[in-house]
This record gives C-alpha cells, structure tokens and sequence, in this order.
C-alpha cells in the first residue's frame, strides 16, 4: 500500500468536494504493476473548468486533446486532468488503458474485461483498439501509447501497429504537453530504446521531432561505430542504461544531435558536434516547453559528452568546473554507455573513474592541490589550481 501514499494530491480536494476522480492509463497501470509513477500522474474527474479553476490556485489549462488541465502538487508530482464527458469514458486508444483506479474506493475498474491480458501483457494487436479511437485522426495517439506501453511495462506489441499508413488526410498530431509526456514516460521507463525505435519505425518522430529524426542515416566511422549510424548507435545505448533517470536518458537521446549538421574538419568527421548538438538539444526542449533549469542540465551532458575520454591528460585548473558540477556523475554514466553500445573496452570508463575519484579526494585535502599535489592553501601551487576556472571546447 505504500505506493499510494505518494500520490495524494488534488485527488483529496476533489474527494471532499463530493467530485468523482479515478487515476487513468499508464497512472493506473503503474499503481496494478507497482510501478514508480514518476512526476506525471494522469487522472480523470467530473469536475468542469471553473469548478478546477476555483478549487486550485495554481492550475493551467493546455486545451489539448487528452489534457484539459494541469494541477501541480506540492510533492513536484502534475496532475494532467481530463474531464469526464457524458459517458463516463476518457479518450484511451487501446483497451488496457481503460483501466482505471479509484482512490477513494481503492479498487481497480477494468472496463473492457481485459484484466487477463493486462496481468499477463499478453501482446497488443490490432483488435484491441478501443472504441474511442477508432477514427484515423487518433492514429498518432495509438502509436504513441503503444511506444510507452512497450517501453515501461516490456508489453509485446503486434509489428502491424505500427506500420505506416497511407492516410486521405493526416491524422491529428499530438500537443506540445502531450509530446512532453510521451517523451518522458519513455525516457524514465527501463527499456527506452525499445519504445522510441517504435516511435521511429512507425513515422511519428519524423512527425513530431525532426531533431530526433535527423540523426538517422547519418553514417559513421565503422572502426569507431560498428553499430550503424547515429540512430543506430543511439538506441543501442540505452540498453547499457542501468537505471532510468530523465537527465541521462535525454542526454543519451540527444548526445549525438549534432552530428547531421557539422562538419568534417581535419581528422575530425563531426567537428564541434557537441556544442552544435547543445544548441540543437537546447531549441527542441523550448519548444516542447521544458523547464529553464531542465535545460541547462541537458545543454551541459551534451556540450560535455565527449571530455571524459580525455580528462586524465587535461590540467584539473582546465576541467575542474566540469568534475566539480554536481552532474557530472552522469556524465560518466553517459559516457559508460557511449563505449559501451560501440563495443569499446570499458578499461577506459574505470580509468576515468578513478581519476575522479583521486580529483575528488584532494578536493577535501587542505594540504594538496586538486592534482595532487603537495601544497598548502595560499603557496604558489594552490590558489593557482584552485581557483583557475577554464573552458573545454572540441
């Protein structure tokens, strides 16, 4: 029962206030599955606009398609609302997102007869499209619904899904608020690559994320990437992903942007990708109405990517704002993962590691520089090493 207890939030309020609300979709399938919900809980309530807008203070109203208001709550968790129409049903294209909890009757609601499949995620099809989305205009929701169904849960999911179609008129594509959502359920999920080659396979990146598209068919090196090329590469780190975390799952997804808009230099086939891939990175996150403190963390992993393999060479007074920034652990992780999905030795990884780990270590010495050393603060090899601040760029 402990995983409830994370979630209580608006749900309360409208309780009190006599109005139904039940957790819906991929919120309700993580509570059945005791799943982590993360930041993004989605929930279904009869309660109209003004009533939200009277009960809550903080409160937005996107106006999209499945998200008519967005409630913040005091855990840093948002609730995505929708309102309930006549029906009683909230717009799910498959049939085991018409699962619903209720908190305040702490019951399931499995309102297709579905639980068998849901226990045992027996694979998606075709046939289990649900009635509210037969209409093709839903097409992008149900392709990306399938992408997190089979990204956070493993779920099986029939190749037919997604296919390309060829439609008379395009079908509706998803809100800013939606894409985030999609984006980041996958991101936060375990098997991340699984998900967005999905996502890939079936157009909707090229339709919704021309960034995230560009870096397919961008060919590399075969001696130093003999995955393939950029997307290629790109997906197979995720399977070195240990853990699901959004800042190192976005700086994986978008490590490499870069790369289809630099160009060669010398011996250098991706001349200053990485600060070209910041910008990149940095634009296509505004637009989807990230965070400015989001952002940045990003803009740092990827303009960063590629000096863990050369800190051991490097002055510290040259790097040490990098090794001292509290992120830089995932860059490691990141970098981990890089050599690791081009079948490179992990010998440098741990090299790196233990090079930090020393860097770290005469951090807390007064009596050594952060190089090592021998010094006092105030001699002539301290002040100048410690408080030296420089920049990397390649």
């Amino acid at each position: 029962m402990g995983i409830f207890v994370k979630l209580q939030g608006p749900e309360n309020i409208l309780e009190q206030k006599g109005y139904t609300n039940r957790f819906s979709g991929i919120t309700a399938l993580d509570l059945y599955y005791r799943h982590n919900p993360g930041e993004i809980i989605e929930m279904e309530t009869d309660a109209d606009l003004i009533t939200l807008s009277t009960l809550f203070d903080v409160i937005e109203f996107p106006g999209e398609e499945r998200i008519d208001a967005v409630i913040p709550a005091e855990n840093g968790q948002k609730y995505y609302v929708r309102i309930l129409d006549d029906t009683g049903m909230g717009i799910q294209t498959w049939k085991p997102l018409q699962f619903y909890y209720s908190p305040s009757a702490r019951r399931f609601f499995d309102t297709n007869d579905m639980y068998p499949q849901i226990r045992h995620r027996e694979e998606l099809l075709l046939e289990h499209t649900a009635v509210s989305s037969t209409a093709v205009n839903s097409w992008w929701y149900g392709i990306a619904d399938a992408a997190v169904l089979a990204a956070r849960y493993g779920w099986p999911i029939d190749k037919k899904i997604v296919q390309k179609m060829g439609f008379q008129r395009p079908p509706t594509r998803l809100g800013i608020g939606e894409q985030r959502i999609v984006l980041m359920r996958i991101l936060e999920s375990q098997t991340p690559g699984i998900g967005l080659q999905i996502l890939m396979e079936s157009g909707f990146i090229k339709e919704h994320w021309p960034l995230v598209f560009s870096m397919q068919g961008v060919v590399q090196d075969k001696d130093y990437h003999p995955e393939g090329d950029v997307w290629d590469h790109t997906v197979e780190m995720f399977n070195y992903s240990k853990k699901p975390d959004p800042d190192i799952g976005m700086g994986i997804l978008l490590h490499d942007c870069g790369k289809a808009f630099s160009q060669r230099q010398n011996n250098n086939e991706f001349d200053m990708h990485a600060q070209i891939g910041a910008r990149k990175a940095a634009a296509f996150l505004r637009d989807l109405n990230f965070s400015r403190e989001y952002i940045k963390r990003v803009e740092f992993l990827i303009n960063s990517h590629m000096l863990p393999a050369y800190l051991p060479g490097m002055p510290v007074h040259t790097v040490e704002h990098i090794m001292t920034n509290s992120l830089f652990p995932k860059l490691l992780e990141i970098y981990r993962c890089d050599i690791s999905s081009s079948y490179r030795d992990p010998e440098g990884y741990y090299r790196i590691c233990e090079h930090y780990r020393k860097f770290q270590k005469h951090r807390k010495n007064p009596f050594r520089t952060m190089d090592g050393k021998v010094g006092r603060p105030g001699s002539a090899l301290g002040p100048a090493l410690k408080s030296a601040r420089g920049t990397v760029s390649r």
